[in-house]
């Protein structure tokens, strides 16, 4: 990963205001490099492009969701009671 890359995630990692200012006006990936530009950190669309490439699903889903609460999953349960017409 670019030097400059690993230091934005980093930042974003450890600062939960600059993870609000990316959720409230980063659409896409170069959104984010121009955030990320504008704030002094120096990497391209390629360079993040290319990190995305190496990352798992699990880093995903923190870059994209810009923290590390983990996704809420929801079980749902089915029952299915069958009633014999013979015993009513």
């Amino acid at each position: 990963m670019n030097a400059e890359l690993k230091r934005f995630d980093e930042a974003v990692q450890s600062d939960a205001k600059l993870q609000e200012e990316i959720k409230g006006t980063v659409k896409d990936n170069q959104g984010l490099v121009s955030f990320a530009n504008e704030r002094g950190y120096d990497f391209t669309l390629e360079d993040l492009n290319g990190a995305a490439s190496e990352l798992n699903p699990q880093d995903l889903d923190q870059v994209s969701g810009g923290s590390n609460v983990p996704i809420p999953t929801v079980n749902v349960v089915v029952i299915v009671l069958v009633i014999n017409p013979m015993v009513i």
